[in-house]
């Protein structure tokens, strides 16, 4: 069990990644966005602070739609996830 979760919502539109909701222990409790009308997926990126004080970070499609190929056309043009969500841990 971890002693924090972060949990932010973005999604992928035709005029690019937009931001979602947020869910969180620790920075502010919630905030919550409407779901764009023309978006084409939603990824969930999750910040888990363990017992160690160490962040796990994951990505998780929470949505997409049934269109392959807008989605691969999206995200060759902005990228597979947005610049400004939390970096993944290696």
């Amino acid at each position: 069990m971890g002693l924090s979760k972060e949990r932010y919502e973005y999604h992928l539109t035709s005029r690019g990644w937009m931001d979602g909701s947020f869910y969180g222990d620790v920075r502010g409790g919630q905030k919550m966005r409407e779901t764009p009308s023309d978006r084409v997926m939603t990824l969930v990126v999750s910040e888990v602070l363990d017992e160690g004080l160490r962040p796990n970070v994951y990505d998780q499609i929470a949505w997409q739609s049934d269109d392959p190929l807008e989605i691969k056309r999206l995200l060759a043009e902005f990228g597979d996830r947005p610049k400004d969500a939390l970096p993944l841990i290696e």
